[in-house]
């Protein structure tokens, strides 16, 4: 790879190229990290992150494993699809499979390693990032910040002399050094000094460097608890994203914060919007439940109160409207060496996308999920099969980019499909489950496996579900997620939109079920990730189009009539059939209708405005149920402007034969 080239270019832009603009990253680092031992390594993989980025063109590649010859099978499975120019090591002759070549670095202490990396990859550089390597939280903020500003990440544990020499050969402009749990190192040679997250962010923006990503963590999780340092993979995500990881330590294990009680991350992270007046549009939450608490609500069942609704909302929401602010997404992982996998494999995503798996999709469970399947072939999927729980144990991996799986299910269980003793391994796929808890990793022992962190381990890249009891109402949200990732959003975006979609119904109807449901639907991966789509539309999807002063929603060219699965009939011990309609953009609103679920079909207006309506208005009357419930509501912004949201009912229909009672192509709204 000519990093020469790739360094020049980068040197002399401030935005990350994409994907199809760059030479594929062709490097990986393999390094021995302790699962569970705090030493001088932890810091290695910290100053490994900014020169990884570097050399692969903002998307690092670190795996940590206890050591390089203990790659797990999704790890190996990740350097097959990957097949590096290069595997670098540190202090091991093991060959790095699937690689063309290994090379050995090797050093003696975090600063050592440092100063090589410098030496071995970095020609020249504006900025020269600078801590102590006995500063974990320092470190982990520098990486990122290293990543950000691309540049060298140093430790100054044996003085100034490197340091100044380092400086000099980079042609270094400016030094910058940090300090979190410590001051930051003292040097013999002008640098400036920054020793909080607020100061590094507010230094950024005097540097007109507005920084959208940022990634939450919890220092103190390096010694302990589910997600055992998950702080130290969360420079990787920040790099990734052009991002930056800033740091709040709590004492483990942490309490959910109980509904109305203050929650103190969230209390931190308005502190740092409001001295940099402005908040990110995305937000990794990365840590387990412990380290970073979960918000918990009131519950609809009577149940004990540890089962009351759980989720990540208020990480979202920065003012005092209901609706979401920043996209959100939580990352966990079972053990280190998993962790760092899911991080590369995340920033790598786009580079591994092939035909093997990319055009595909496969359902799971009993059930089958009607909701959402025409809507995948529409744009170009594959008609997928659908698995049982024994051809799933049968295969060596499935090669797809999204499982749908619908069925009864448990924290450790995605019924008839998998559960955390399936081995067979998975492309790096967007997994969706309609079952109940799902996602519901703190109802577990700090020992005991999750089904969430399972499928992260056999290669996922993302997980939706619901972390208590699923209801129809969850369908909404779902849907509405899943139609804005076909139509091109990454997937934090796409989930932020179907719970504002959701919170419109909420509002309208003050149903106790559908707050339910919103407080129990949760995202684990990079908010960022985008899936890849494999086609345009085939037919045109149900949509709305701002024009001057005239919002107009359009029902989808084609409603799909889609049959009950056998299967779900009986589960509701429904003799008879019973049909539903899909449409691509349209969103089901499900609720139970006594004997069955019944869907009524919706698209979500969220139009954005520079200021706030005095009214808004529908030109003209349908037939009931058609059209709108009379209301709008606003999702006011950072910049002073809002979005007006809506529902706009498109169908209506007899579910049980099909036959439609109501529809209309267009609705057209005047903003006053």
């Amino acid at each position: 790879m000519p990093f020469i080239l790739l360094s020049y270019w980068l040197a002399c832009s401030n935005e990350k190229p994409s994907p199809e603009e760059i030479i594929n990253p062709a490097t990986v680092f393999v390094l021995d990290i302790s699962e569970t031992e705090s030493n001088w390594y932890d810091a290695v993989y910290l100053a490994t992150i900014p020169t990884s980025a570097k050399l692969n063109g903002g998307y690092p590649a670190i795996i940590a494993t206890e050591s390089a010859d203990e790659i797990s099978p999704s790890g190996d499975d990740l350097l097959r699809r990957f097949a590096a120019e290069t595997a670098y090591v540190m202090d091991s002759n093991v060959s790095v499979a699937h690689s063309e070549q290994t090379i050995v670095l090797q050093a003696t202490s975090a600063a050592q390693w440092s100063a090589m990396l410098v030496e071995e990859f970095w020609q020249a550089s504006q900025y020269l990032i600078v801590t102590s390597s006995e500063d974990y939280s320092g470190a982990v903020v520098a990486s990122s910040m290293a990543s950000l500003l691309d540049a060298p990440l140093v430790f100054a544990d044996s003085g100034s002399d490197d340091i100044v020499s380092i400086a000099q050969t980079l042609e270094v402009e400016q030094i910058i050094t940090v300090g979190i749990d410590e001051e930051p190192p003292s040097l013999s040679i002008d640098s400036q000094s920054l020793n909080s997250m607020i100061e590094i962010l507010s230094w950024l923006d005097e540097q007109d460097i507005v920084v959208s990503y940022l990634t939450i963590s919890n220092p103190n999780d390096r010694n302990s608890g589910r997600s055992q340092k998950a702080s130290l993979v969360a420079p990787l995500y920040a790099a990734k994203n052009d991002g930056l990881s800033i740091l709040y330590a709590l004492d483990m294990p942490t309490d959910d914060v109980i509904d109305g009680q203050l929650h103190p991350v969230v209390s931190f992270l308005d502190e740092v919007y409001e001295s940099i007046d402005y908040h990110p549009d995305y937000l990794a939450i990365v840590g387990a439940h412990d380290a970073l608490p979960l918000s918990r609500k009131p519950s609809i069942f009577d149940n004990p109160e540890n089962e009351h609704p759980v989720s990540d909302l208020p990480y979202g929401q920065v003012d005092n409207d209901e609706f979401l602010d920043i996209a959100v997404g939580r990352i966990v992982g079972d053990t280190v060496q998993e962790l760092t996998t899911s991080a590369t494999r995340n920033s790598l995503y786009n580079f591994i996308v092939d035909d093997s798996w990319s055009k595909k999709f496969v359902e799971g469970g009993l059930w089958g999920f009607d909701e959402l399947r025409d809507l995948m072939i529409n744009v170009g999927f594959e008609t997928p099969e659908h698995l049982s729980e024994e051809d799933i144990a049968s295969l060596e991996r499935i090669d797809a980019a999204a499982i749908l799986h619908k069925d009864h299910s448990y924290c450790q269980v995605l019924g008839h499909a998998f559960d955390i003793s399936t081995t067979t391994l998975l492309s790096p796929a967007v997994v969706l489950s309609r079952g109940c808890s799902v996602g519901g990793i703190d109802l577990l022992q700090s020992h005991q496996r999750s089904i969430v962190e399972h499928m992260f381990g056999l290669g996922a890249v993302a997980f939706v579900g619901a972390s208590r009891n699923s209801i129809a109402y969850n369908t909404i949200i779902e849907v509405s997620m899943w139609n804005q990732m076909i139509a091109g959003k990454p997937i934090g975006q796409a989930f932020q939109h179907g719970i504002n979609d959701a919170i419109v119904h909420w509002i309208d109807e003050q149903s106790a079920a559908m707050r339910y449901s919103l407080d129990i639907e949760i995202l684990y991966g990079d908010p960022a990730l985008q899936m890849p789509i494999p086609s345009d539309y085939n037919s045109e999807p149900a949509k709305q189009l701002h024009t001057g002063n005239q919002v107009e929603v359009t029902s989808p060219e084609v409603w799909n009539l889609v049959q009950y699965h056998p299967e779900q009939l009986a589960e509701w011990s429904y003799s008879g059939e019973l049909f539903m309609y899909t449409g691509a953009g349209a969103n089901p609103m499900t609720y139970w209708a006594g004997s069955y679920d019944k869907e009524d079909m919706y698209f979500g207006v969220q139009v954005h405005l520079d200021d706030a309506p005095d009214n808004i208005v529908q030109e003209d009357v349908f037939a009931d149920p058609l059209g709108w419930s009379e209301r709008y509501h606003l999702d006011w912004h950072q910049d002073g402007s809002v979005t007006a949201l809506w529902k706009v009912r498109l169908l209506d229909f007899d579910e049980q034969n099909g036959n439609i009672s109501a529809q209309a192509e267009s609705f057209v709204y005047t903003i006053e």
